[in-house]
């Protein structure tokens, strides 16, 4: 008797062990699915856009240098900023912790947030500031044209 019972515990752990190795792969590939995609801006040349009627964003070149591949963040000879870390808030939301380098300010730590508007453009607010919109440049060559 005992002897069936020790095989019909090993057939059910058999038959177990089977049935969870066929579905684990499946769980997994629904868990890869559902995660969220990280949202990054485009590296590249970005210009303020304050919505004024007057101001084309990036109608010469664009002034901001965001490159978070490279973890920099820059204008021209205004500031710039090496990347400590990223942090996701939420999926259209980054903060980024930076040692930055202002004409004005001197060498100071700044928390950046970025949320992002659209496929082209964010909002980037500092530490210190109400923050503006940034809008992508695409593509520009040397002499400024599009």
């Amino acid at each position: 008797m005992k002897k069936f019972q020790r095989r019909d515990r090993i057939s059910s752990s058999l038959a177990f062990a089977c049935l969870m190795s066929a579905i684990t792969p499946g769980l997994a590939q629904d868990a890869a699915k559902s995660a969220p995609e990280k949202w990054r801006p485009k590296d590249g040349l970005y210009d303020m856009d304050d919505g004024g009627a007057f101001v084309v964003p990036c109608e010469h070149s664009g002034s901001h240098q965001i490159e978070l591949a490279k973890r920099l963040i820059g204008e021209n000879e205004v500031y710039k900023c090496i990347v400590t870390k990223v942090t996701d808030v939420d999926a259209n939301m980054l903060r980024l912790n930076a040692n930055c380098d202002d004409v004005s300010d001197g060498k100071i730590k700044s928390v950046i947030t970025l949320r992002k508007i659209d496929d082209k453009s964010f909002f980037m607010s500092w530490s210190s500031d109400q923050g503006s919109r940034f809008t992508y440049c695409e593509a520009i060559d040397a002499g400024g044209n599009k």
